[in-house]
């Protein structure tokens, strides 16, 4: 099963026709509708806190008049991934808090998400180009 790491800015991306990273977004998501179509197994991860990240910008946006929501889609999951006690002792274990210092905390998370379960990260992000040795991006 094919799998990849997905950054709130592609999901803001998707759902908010306004935004400028719109097209790039709806691309990458009928691209994965056309392999799942086709009978390939592809699985979508997003840690826990995306939940909070996505539903605070929404807002945002909508006090801003920066919003125009798409209508809903279909997808397979996703997986809300744990930030737990369980997933520190990993990062500690993996030495992940040096290898991702140079990233904000909460891109930290992804990277190390990615590192940890081997799966391609996307985003719009260009900070990740910093990390692109030691996990697998593609920039939007």
């Amino acid at each position: 099963m094919e799998k990849f790491l997905i950054d709130a800015n592609i999901i803001l991306g998707l759902l908010n026709k306004k935004d400028e990273h719109h097209e790039k977004c709806l691309k990458f998501f009928q691209e994965i509708d056309a392999k799942y179509k086709k009978g390939e197994k592809i699985q979508g991860i997003v840690p826990l806190h995306l939940a909070i990240e996505v539903n605070i910008n929404i807002r945002k946006r909508k006090k801003n008049k920066t919003w125009d929501g798409i209508p809903p889609i279909e997808i397979i999951g996703p997986i809300f991934y744990p930030i737990d006690q369980i997933f520190l002792q990993r990062v500690q274990q993996e030495g992940l808090y040096g290898k991702f210092s140079t990233l904000k905390s909460a891109d930290a998370i992804y990277a190390m998400i990615s590192f940890l379960e081997k799966i391609p990260f996307i985003t719009l992000d260009n900070d990740f180009n910093k990390v692109k040795d030691i996990i697998e991006v593609k920039i939007l």
